[in-house]
């Protein structure tokens, strides 16, 4: 049987005999369970060696999912330069080094299932042609990456086919 929210409320129970009536009012409540559903999900970056990131994992259910991250698919505890916070949703990593480079997966769970998203962190030496916006789909296009003045000299112009 598939519960509706609609169904909530106080329900009334009538007795009546020859001897009289009586009545009992009794609340009802239904919650609908929802499985886990992501809001939005991770993309893979590029970053510069000690700069900090900021990963999020926003996600709707009822009850309210449970958010565990995952590096390279090694539950991922907080410590040295790693914050979980805000309920799980957000993973900082502080002064990121090369050791942090892999894939990272956060995974929303409750009783009715289970939804994730993964995104792989590249580490590299200080170079323009990185950023650390992480989960904004920064990582430079192929395009931004040829037509980067430090390569455009080697490979010329890329354009667009369209």
């Amino acid at each position: 049987m598939v519960a509706e929210a609609f169904v909530s409320g106080v329900y009334r129970c009538i007795a009546s005999s020859s001897v009289g009536k009586d009545e009992l009012d009794m609340p009802f409540y239904i919650t609908v369970l929802e499985a886990p559903v992501l809001l939005q999900n991770l993309s893979d970056c590029s970053v510069n060696i000690s700069s900090s990131v900021t990963l999020s994992c926003r996600a709707h259910g009822v009850p309210r999912p449970f958010i565990t991250w995952y590096k390279d698919q090694h539950t991922l505890l907080q410590g040295s330069g790693i914050v979980i916070a805000q309920g799980g949703e957000n993973l900082h990593i502080d002064r990121i080094t090369v050791e942090d480079q892999g894939l990272y997966t956060c995974q929303a769970t409750n009783e009715r299932g289970s939804a994730e998203s993964s995104a792989y962190i590249w580490v590299h030496s200080k170079d323009p042609l990185t950023n650390s916006n992480c989960g904004i789909n920064s990582t430079l296009s192929p395009l931004s990456f040829y037509n980067h003045p430090r390569w455009s000299s080697i490979f010329g112009h890329v354009g667009a086919c369209g």
